[in-house]
């Protein structure tokens, strides 16, 4: 499919551009870009190491902050995600997927509050940026999945920006 291609080869162009970018940038600005989001990469925890053919994305608000690492591998997408909150409990796991045009769908497979959960989440590519989105789920076969993909609500929704792979 034409636009599953599109997405995959503008994920490579982002990975190939923030390889060489490495840690000159740390942050960078988006015009138009306005609202709660912070976007500080300054954050407590520590990011992944970054590979040849990592993507990573930090959205933070507040005190809270989410970490995503994507790898791109024949057409598949998997990495991690952490959410780091400041009054809730925070999770981290695995992520696998793959994309659908400007959208990514992976199922987060997580350990929260001493407890294993597997949720599908979706991205939408907006630029650089990945912009999380939010609907109903019911469980289907112990995954959390949405009910109706055309529903995701993408206009509030948490907007990852890219950052460098390296710890700093």
């Amino acid at each position: 499919m034409d636009t599953k291609n599109s997405f995959s080869s503008t994920l490579s162009l982002l990975i190939a551009m923030g390889v060489t970018i490495g840690s000159a940038c740390n942050r960078p600005s988006s015009p138009g870009d306005a609202g709660d989001n912070n976007r500080s990469t300054s954050s407590t925890s520590e990011p992944p190491s970054q590979s040849a053919d990592s993507s990573c994305y930090l959205y933070v608000n507040g005190r809270d902050s989410a970490w995503l690492q994507l790898s791109l591998q024949d057409g598949s997408v998997s990495g991690t995600l952490r959410f780091d909150n400041y009054e809730i409990d925070g999770s981290r796991g695995t992520v696998h997927g793959d994309t659908s045009g400007d959208t990514l769908f992976v199922q987060y497979d997580y350990q929260a509050e001493g407890m294993r959960s597997v949720t599908e989440e979706a991205f939408l590519q907006r630029g650089g940026a990945l912009i999380r989105g939010a609907g109903d789920r019911e469980e289907h076969e112990n995954v959390y999945r949405f009910t109706d993909r055309a529903t995701i609500d993408f206009t509030d929704g948490q907007i990852f920006q890219p950052v460098s792979c390296n710890k700093n």
